[in-house]
């Protein structure tokens, strides 16, 4: 569960059901310009208001998945992996509507492609 704090936000066991879930995942897998499958990742997920004000973090599961409760509003959702901190962490942009839960796959850059 997410505690959402600013602007009166709240989250818990949530009557309106709103928040986000998805996937976290690390591409390129493997270096040249060869298509490789994204590969899941454990992370912790970072949510933030678009001014870049964090919200607060949920940690996945070992196969990069996650889901938070989250009031109806737009975010900014990007994660990272603790261990190797020379992956690139990219935002998301994500809209949540009032009693829905919004997918969204999170991608953390691997490096390979750069030279």
């Amino acid at each position: 569960m997410v505690l959402a704090a600013g602007c009166g936000a709240q989250t818990g066991t949530g009557s309106e059901g709103s928040g986000i879930a998805g996937q976290v995942v690390l591409t390129p897998t493997c270096p040249g310009a060869s298509p490789c499958p994204a590969k899941p990742v454990a992370a912790v997920v970072t949510m933030e208001w678009p001014d870049g004000e964090r919200i607060d973090t949920v940690d996945t599961d070992s196969r990069g998945r996650f889901r938070a409760e989250l009031p109806p509003g737009d975010y900014l959702v990007s994660a990272r992996v603790p261990a190797e901190p020379d992956l690139v962490p990219r935002s998301t942009r994500v809209t949540v509507d009032q009693g829905r839960v919004t997918r969204v796959r999170v991608v953390i850059g691997t490096r390979l492609l750069e030279p």
